[in-house]
């Protein structure tokens, strides 16, 4: 069974210039690398969780949902292009671009804005990823209190109006006023 997307097109190759800041060359790495990791030429959810799950650690909710952030089109797999659009803002992206690309993570409910909750729930995902516990020792109501209180902290940090939400402009604000934001959110 051979792989019938082996080969970038011209055209393919244009548009993903045009949408990436990868060279031509290095997209036809990167689609080799993709290609040859998934030979259909896509990457369906429970493979993708599960890799990240094997490699990261964290809970599979989270995994759930940055598949949906990445799989654009909702067919339930993810395609090079969708892949390498994602890599692109994440590893070329200005500054400005990455945050915009968290800020849109953290907008679970996509209204615009993150509520405290968003953030919460986001935060406990990244922050049991880099947690490392041995099954008895860990305290889960601590650490949910914990992260309840550094997501507050955070939160009440950027959301300069007081408003209970944060706009994409007082996200990115508060990012760039605050290097232990960024940190603390894992965004770079």
């Amino acid at each position: 069974m051979g792989n019938t997307s082996s080969k970038l097109s011209k055209s393919k190759l244009k548009e993903l210039r045009d949408k990436t800041k990868f060279t031509e060359d290095e997209l036809k790495k990167w689609h080799d690398v993709f290609t040859k990791e998934y030979p259909n030429g896509k990457m369906d959810r429970a493979t993708f969780v599960a890799e990240n799950m094997y490699v990261h650690g964290g809970e599979e909710d989270l995994w759930n949902y940055l598949f949906k952030i990445l799989d654009r089109d909702d067919s339930g797999e993810v395609d090079f292009s969708e892949f390498i659009v994602s890599l692109s803002v994440g590893t070329k992206g200005s500054a400005d671009e990455k945050l915009k690309w968290a800020f849109n993570i953290y907008d679970f409910d996509g209204n615009g804005t993150i509520e405290l909750p968003e953030m919460e729930k986001l935060l406990t995902g990244i922050f049991k990823m880099a947690e490392t516990h041995d099954g008895d020792d860990f305290d889960e109501e601590a650490f949910n209190k914990q992260v309840k209180i550094r997501s507050k902290r955070i939160f009440d940090k950027m959301d300069t109006d007081g408003d209970g939400e944060l706009t994409l402009e007082e996200f990115i604000q508060g990012c760039k006023d605050d290097p232990q934001i960024i940190s603390a959110m894992n965004v770079f």
